[in-house]
């Protein structure tokens, strides 16, 4: 079965199932896998940090909370945090042409926020297709742990 996960989401799911977002722009998708359980996570956050919102009652939304909500699930869901490996999808610069003097676009502080929060958790990434111009959409395969990344610009490419 295909879970479709939105923007500020997050799924954790067994095999068979596949876990799906679409329209990765500058936001990010983490995907989380434990081989050993074939269990799988996949958090799309918008945001690198909570500090940056009045709101955090969404989790989701961004790269600190979301990342220790998805760790926490897949560890109560039965995953050994030695065996979980990520890979990180998005961060696009999606407005290129528009340069600012001392400005880091979010998509770039997006892609540093989920490296540093993976490495706070001990998890390694294993695998990114991040940053560029162009938006993406995944597919994570939880029988093999597989990503596949479909974009315009690149077609499909699997990591």
């Amino acid at each position: 079965m295909k879970i479709i996960i939105h923007i500020a989401e997050y799924k954790i799911a067994h095999n068979p199932n596949i876990l799906a977002t679409n329209g990765l722009g500058s936001c990010i998708a983490i995907t989380l896998y434990e081989g050993k359980k074939k269990l799988g996570g996949l958090l799309h956050f918008l945001l690198p940090d909570s500090s940056l919102s009045v709101d955090v009652s969404n989790p989701a939304k961004f790269a600190d909370m979301g990342t220790d909500q998805l760790v926490y699930d897949m560890l109560e869901s039965g995953a050994n945090i030695k065996n979980i490996k990520a890979k990180i999808i998005g961060g696009a610069n999606m407005f290129s042409q528009i340069q600012r003097k001392n400005y880091v676009p979010i998509g770039t502080r997006n892609i540093e926020a989920a490296k540093i929060n993976l490495e706070r958790h001990g998890i390694p990434i294993i695998a990114e297709d991040t940053g560029k111009d162009f938006g993406r959409s995944v597919e994570f395969q939880l029988d093999t742990g597989i990503v596949i990344v479909k974009s315009f610009k690149m077609g499909v490419i699997k990591l």
